[in-house]
């Protein structure tokens, strides 16, 4: 039988990787669905956070569980910058973001 998750994002990458990492777990029976919503991302600094309201906004829209992925850099010695908004620092540095 095959298990079925839902992942909201518009990211290609991120499905990618979670696709990689079953496979590489030998979990050859998980499909992986992209799944987009219009959900607007709250400006909060804790990642956490930021994901739980993502996915509480997703259950309300899609009324089913739904996995949502967020992330950050947090460097200690800049008091946490620059936190969860690593993609906007990258782009200012010229750095590709996938």
């Amino acid at each position: 039988m095959i298990m079925e998750i839902d992942f909201i994002t518009s990211n290609k990458g991120k499905i990618a990787a979670l696709k990689r990492s079953f496979l590489n777990a030998g979990r050859f029976d998980i499909k992986v669905n992209q799944v987009q919503a219009d959900i607007v991302e709250p400006q909060l600094n804790n990642i956490a956070d930021v994901s739980k309201y993502k996915a509480m906004e997703a259950f309300k829209i899609l009324k089913k569980p739904i996995l949502v992925e967020d992330g950050g850099l947090v460097i200690e010695a800049l008091n946490g910058f620059p936190g969860r908004i690593p993609s906007m620092f990258y782009q200012q540095l010229g750095l590709m973001v996938y």
